[in-house]
Protein backbone atom coordinates (compact mmCIF):
# COMPACT_ATOMS: atom_id res chain seq x y z
CA UNK A 1 0.00 0.00 0.00
CA UNK A 2 1.14 3.57 -0.69
CA UNK A 3 0.26 7.15 0.20
CA UNK A 4 -1.37 9.33 -2.46
CA UNK A 5 -0.45 12.98 -1.90
CA UNK A 6 -1.82 16.15 -3.49
CA UNK A 7 0.26 19.33 -3.56
CA UNK A 8 -1.23 22.75 -4.19
CA UNK A 9 1.12 24.81 -6.34
CA UNK A 10 1.50 28.38 -7.53
CA UNK A 11 -1.09 29.76 -10.01
CA UNK A 12 -3.78 27.36 -8.70
CA UNK A 13 -2.03 24.28 -10.08
CA UNK A 14 -2.02 20.80 -8.48
CA UNK A 15 0.32 17.82 -8.49
CA UNK A 16 -0.65 14.27 -7.49
CA UNK A 17 1.91 11.60 -6.62
CA UNK A 18 2.37 8.33 -4.74
CA UNK A 19 5.05 7.29 -2.26
CA UNK A 20 5.84 4.91 0.58
CA UNK A 21 7.77 7.67 2.37
CA UNK A 22 5.79 10.95 2.29
CA UNK A 23 8.35 12.96 4.28
CA UNK A 24 11.21 12.21 1.88
CA UNK A 25 9.11 12.61 -1.27
CA UNK A 26 7.62 15.94 -0.19
CA UNK A 27 11.08 17.26 0.64
CA UNK A 28 12.27 16.43 -2.89
CA UNK A 29 9.45 18.56 -4.32
CA UNK A 30 10.26 21.44 -1.97
CA UNK A 31 13.91 21.38 -3.03
CA UNK A 32 13.03 21.41 -6.73
CA UNK A 33 13.95 17.78 -7.43
CA UNK A 34 10.45 16.30 -7.54
CA UNK A 35 9.06 16.71 -11.07
CA UNK A 36 9.10 19.13 -13.99
CA UNK A 37 5.61 20.35 -13.00
CA UNK A 38 6.63 21.23 -9.42
CA UNK A 39 9.78 22.88 -10.72
CA UNK A 40 7.67 25.12 -12.95
CA UNK A 41 5.03 25.80 -10.29
CA UNK A 42 6.49 25.88 -6.79
CA UNK A 43 4.59 23.93 -4.08
CA UNK A 44 2.64 26.14 -1.67
CA UNK A 45 1.10 23.60 0.67
CA UNK A 46 0.09 19.98 1.16
CA UNK A 47 -3.49 19.87 -0.09
CA UNK A 48 -4.32 16.27 0.77
CA UNK A 49 -2.69 12.99 1.84
CA UNK A 50 -4.58 9.72 1.38
CA UNK A 51 -3.13 6.63 3.13
CA UNK A 52 -3.57 2.93 2.38
CA UNK A 53 -3.97 3.28 -1.40
CA UNK A 54 -2.92 1.04 -4.29
CA UNK A 55 -0.59 2.10 -7.10
CA UNK A 56 -3.57 2.40 -9.47
CA UNK A 57 -5.25 5.00 -7.24
CA UNK A 58 -2.70 7.63 -8.33
CA UNK A 59 -4.24 7.78 -11.81
CA UNK A 60 -7.77 7.74 -10.39
CA UNK A 61 -7.11 10.72 -8.08
CA UNK A 62 -5.27 12.60 -10.85
CA UNK A 63 -8.22 12.07 -13.17
CA UNK A 64 -10.68 13.30 -10.51
CA UNK A 65 -8.65 16.49 -9.98
CA UNK A 66 -8.32 17.07 -13.74
CA UNK A 67 -12.07 16.78 -14.17
CA UNK A 68 -12.69 19.15 -11.24
CA UNK A 69 -9.97 21.78 -11.79
CA UNK A 70 -9.18 21.39 -15.50
CA UNK A 71 -6.59 19.33 -17.38
CA UNK A 72 -4.25 22.30 -17.81
CA UNK A 73 -4.10 22.82 -14.03
CA UNK A 74 -3.29 19.28 -12.87
CA UNK A 75 -0.47 16.79 -13.40
CA UNK A 76 0.21 13.38 -11.88
CA UNK A 77 -0.04 9.65 -12.48
CA UNK A 78 0.71 8.88 -16.15
CA UNK A 79 0.43 12.58 -17.05
CA UNK A 80 3.50 14.12 -15.34
CA UNK A 81 5.05 15.90 -18.31
CA UNK A 82 4.28 19.60 -18.79
CA UNK A 83 2.92 19.29 -22.35
CA UNK A 84 0.14 16.69 -22.62
CA UNK A 85 -1.74 18.31 -25.50
CA UNK A 86 -1.64 15.08 -27.54
CA UNK A 87 -3.26 13.15 -24.69
CA UNK A 88 -6.16 15.49 -23.92
CA UNK A 89 -8.59 13.70 -26.22
CA UNK A 90 -7.88 10.38 -24.50
CA UNK A 91 -8.25 11.97 -21.05
CA UNK A 92 -11.66 13.36 -22.00
CA UNK A 93 -12.72 9.89 -23.11
CA UNK A 94 -11.71 8.65 -19.65
CA UNK A 95 -13.98 11.34 -18.16
CA UNK A 96 -16.82 10.02 -20.28
CA UNK A 97 -16.06 6.42 -19.38
CA UNK A 98 -16.00 7.09 -15.64
CA UNK A 99 -19.43 8.72 -15.83
CA UNK A 100 -20.89 6.19 -18.33
CA UNK A 101 -21.34 8.86 -20.99
CA UNK A 102 -21.36 8.27 -24.72
CA UNK A 103 -18.06 9.21 -26.41
CA UNK A 104 -19.95 10.48 -29.44
CA UNK A 105 -22.58 12.85 -28.01
CA UNK A 106 -21.71 13.10 -24.30
CA UNK A 107 -25.12 11.83 -23.16
CA UNK A 108 -25.77 9.04 -20.66
CA UNK A 109 -27.79 5.87 -21.18
CA UNK A 110 -26.06 4.38 -24.21
CA UNK A 111 -22.65 3.62 -25.69
CA UNK A 112 -21.06 5.24 -28.74
CA UNK A 113 -21.79 2.22 -30.96
CA UNK A 114 -25.50 2.61 -30.17
CA UNK A 115 -25.57 6.41 -30.46
CA UNK A 116 -28.44 7.58 -32.63
CA UNK A 117 -27.00 11.03 -33.10
CA UNK A 118 -24.33 9.67 -35.43
CA UNK A 119 -27.05 8.78 -37.98
CA UNK A 120 -27.97 12.44 -38.19
CA UNK A 121 -24.46 13.54 -39.08
CA UNK A 122 -23.69 14.27 -42.73
CA UNK A 123 -21.43 11.75 -44.42
CA UNK A 124 -17.80 12.76 -44.46
CA UNK A 125 -15.08 11.82 -46.84
CA UNK A 126 -12.57 9.22 -45.66
CA UNK A 127 -9.89 11.90 -45.48
CA UNK A 128 -12.07 14.13 -43.27
CA UNK A 129 -13.03 11.25 -41.01
CA UNK A 130 -9.37 10.49 -40.32
CA UNK A 131 -8.74 13.99 -38.99
CA UNK A 132 -8.79 14.32 -35.22
CA UNK A 133 -8.38 17.54 -33.24
CA UNK A 134 -6.11 17.25 -30.20
CA UNK A 135 -7.48 20.55 -28.84
CA UNK A 136 -11.21 19.85 -28.52
CA UNK A 137 -11.37 16.07 -29.02
CA UNK A 138 -13.62 16.22 -32.10
CA UNK A 139 -12.97 14.74 -35.51
CA UNK A 140 -13.09 16.39 -38.92
CA UNK A 141 -10.41 19.04 -38.34
CA UNK A 142 -7.01 19.56 -36.75
CA UNK A 143 -5.84 21.68 -33.83
CA UNK A 144 -4.46 24.40 -36.12
CA UNK A 145 -7.95 25.04 -37.56
CA UNK A 146 -9.91 24.58 -34.32
CA UNK A 147 -12.03 27.47 -33.06
CA UNK A 148 -14.13 25.49 -30.57
CA UNK A 149 -14.92 27.07 -27.20
CA UNK A 150 -15.80 23.76 -25.55
CA UNK A 151 -14.42 20.22 -25.48
CA UNK A 152 -16.46 17.41 -27.02
CA UNK A 153 -18.03 16.71 -23.60
CA UNK A 154 -19.25 20.29 -23.25
CA UNK A 155 -16.64 21.57 -20.81
CA UNK A 156 -15.19 25.01 -21.62
CA UNK A 157 -11.74 25.14 -23.18
CA UNK A 158 -9.38 27.25 -21.08
CA UNK A 159 -6.38 29.06 -22.44
CA UNK A 160 -3.31 26.91 -22.86
CA UNK A 161 -0.53 27.27 -20.33
CA UNK A 162 1.53 29.25 -22.83
CA UNK A 163 -1.31 31.72 -23.49
CA UNK A 164 -2.02 31.95 -19.78
CA UNK A 165 1.54 32.84 -18.96
CA UNK A 166 1.77 35.46 -21.70
CA UNK A 167 -0.84 37.54 -19.90
CA UNK A 168 1.41 37.92 -16.86
CA UNK A 169 4.84 39.30 -16.22
CA UNK A 170 7.31 36.97 -14.53
CA UNK A 171 6.77 37.08 -10.79
CA UNK A 172 8.13 35.34 -7.72
CA UNK A 173 5.61 34.15 -5.15
CA UNK A 174 6.20 33.68 -1.42
CA UNK A 175 5.78 29.96 -0.75
CA UNK A 176 4.08 30.68 2.57
CA UNK A 177 1.62 33.57 2.02
CA UNK A 178 1.31 33.78 -1.82
CA UNK A 179 2.47 37.41 -1.92
CA UNK A 180 3.98 38.25 -5.31
CA UNK A 181 7.28 40.07 -6.00
CA UNK A 182 8.91 41.35 -9.16
CA UNK A 183 12.35 40.00 -8.20
CA UNK A 184 13.66 36.73 -6.79
CA UNK A 185 15.81 38.59 -4.29
CA UNK A 186 12.85 40.58 -2.94
CA UNK A 187 10.79 37.43 -2.58
CA UNK A 188 13.59 35.59 -0.75
CA UNK A 189 14.11 38.54 1.63
CA UNK A 190 10.40 38.62 2.44
CA UNK A 191 10.28 34.86 3.08
CA UNK A 192 13.29 34.93 5.40
CA UNK A 193 12.60 38.18 7.27
CA UNK A 194 9.06 39.51 7.03
CA UNK A 195 6.64 36.68 6.24
CA UNK A 196 4.58 35.86 9.33
CA UNK A 197 3.56 32.49 7.90
CA UNK A 198 7.08 31.32 7.04
CA UNK A 199 7.07 28.67 9.75
CA UNK A 200 3.83 27.08 8.57
CA UNK A 201 3.59 24.00 6.39
CA UNK A 202 7.33 23.17 6.77
CA UNK A 203 7.54 20.03 8.86
CA UNK A 204 6.04 16.68 8.19
CA UNK A 205 7.82 14.48 10.69
CA UNK A 206 5.41 11.95 12.16
CA UNK A 207 4.24 9.25 9.80
CA UNK A 208 2.59 6.16 11.23
CA UNK A 209 0.07 3.76 9.77
CA UNK A 210 -2.19 6.76 9.24
CA UNK A 211 -0.92 10.24 8.34
CA UNK A 212 -3.21 12.47 10.31
CA UNK A 213 -1.19 15.39 11.63
CA UNK A 214 1.30 18.03 10.51
CA UNK A 215 3.68 19.61 13.00
CA UNK A 216 4.61 23.29 12.67
CA UNK A 217 6.97 25.53 14.60
CA UNK A 218 4.24 28.08 15.34
CA UNK A 219 1.87 29.33 17.97
CA UNK A 220 -1.47 27.55 18.33
CA UNK A 221 -3.38 30.34 16.61
CA UNK A 222 -1.07 30.13 13.56
CA UNK A 223 -1.60 26.41 12.97
CA UNK A 224 -3.30 25.52 9.69
CA UNK A 225 -5.11 22.20 9.37
CA UNK A 226 -3.94 20.41 6.21
CA UNK A 227 -7.23 18.47 6.08
CA UNK A 228 -9.66 21.40 5.84
CA UNK A 229 -7.28 24.35 5.25
CA UNK A 230 -8.52 26.37 8.23
CA UNK A 231 -6.45 27.93 11.00
CA UNK A 232 -6.48 27.22 14.72
CA UNK A 233 -6.37 23.41 14.87
CA UNK A 234 -4.52 20.34 13.61
CA UNK A 235 -5.80 17.54 11.41
CA UNK A 236 -6.25 15.06 14.27
CA UNK A 237 -8.72 17.49 15.85
CA UNK A 238 -10.54 18.41 12.65
CA UNK A 239 -14.29 17.75 12.44
CA UNK A 240 -15.00 19.84 9.34
CA UNK A 241 -17.29 18.41 6.66
CA UNK A 242 -16.20 20.96 4.06
CA UNK A 243 -12.78 22.22 2.96
CA UNK A 244 -12.19 25.97 3.14
CA UNK A 245 -12.29 25.94 -0.70
CA UNK A 246 -15.86 24.63 -0.56
CA UNK A 247 -15.66 20.95 -1.51
CA UNK A 248 -16.85 18.17 0.81
CA UNK A 249 -14.32 16.13 2.78
CA UNK A 250 -14.51 12.35 2.91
Amino acid sequence: MVYIYVLKLQKDKFYIGKTEDPQFRLETHNTGNGSAWTKKYKPIQIHEIIPDQSDHDEQRVTQEYMEKYGIDNVRGGPWCQIDISEEKSMIHKLFMSSSDKCYNCGSMGHFAKDCKSKSKKPKQSKKTQELSCQRCGRSGHTESSCFAKTYSNGQPILDSEEEYEEEYEEVWVCQYCDREFDSEKGCAYHENVHCTKRKLNKKFNKIGSLVDELYFDSDEEDIICYRCGREGHKANKCYAKKHVDGYYLS
